[in-house]
C-alpha cells in the first residue's frame, strides 16, 4: 500500500489550482481575440449618414483627358494631356482631399 505524503497533497492542490487559473486566462484571451475580430469587420464610417462628396471642378478645356491620379492620404494629383500634345492640358492639379479643393496647378 502506498503512503501519500502531506506535502505532495499540497503541490497537486498547487497545479490543479494553477491549471484552472490558466483555462480562466485562455478563455478570457479567446473572448478578447472574438470581441476585438468583430469589432474589426464594424465599418467606422456610416454611409447612409454621410454627406455626399462635392463635385471638383479642375477647369480644363474638352480637349484635354486624364492620364494618371495617384492618390496619397492627404493628396490627389491628377495628370492630364492629351492626344495633339496640347501645352495647356499637360497639367498636373494637387487635390486636398479634406477640404476637397484644387490647392495647386503645376503646368509647363
Amino acid at each position: 500500500m502506498m503512503t501519500i505524503h502531506a506535502g505532495s497533497t499540497l503541490k497537486v492542490k498547487f497545479i490543479k489550482g494553477l491549471v484552472i487559473f490558466m483555462s480562466v486566462l485562455i478563455f478570457l484571451g479567446l473572448i478578447a481575440l472574438v470581441w476585438t475580430i468583430f469589432n474589426l469587420n464594424k465599418s467606422t464610417n456610416n454611409i447612409n449618414n454621410s454627406t455626399p462628396p462635392e463635385k471638383i471642378s479642375l477647369g480644363m478645356p474638352d480637349s484635354c483627358e486624364i492620364t494618371e491620379m495617384k492618390l496619397n492620404t492627404k493628396f490627389l494629383t491628377v495628370r492630364t494631356d492629351s492626344s495633339n500634345k496640347s501645352i495647356e492640358c499637360d497639367q498636373i492639379y494637387i487635390i486636398n482631399l479634406s477640404k476637397g479643393q484644387v490647392i495647386r496647378t503645376v503646368g509647363r
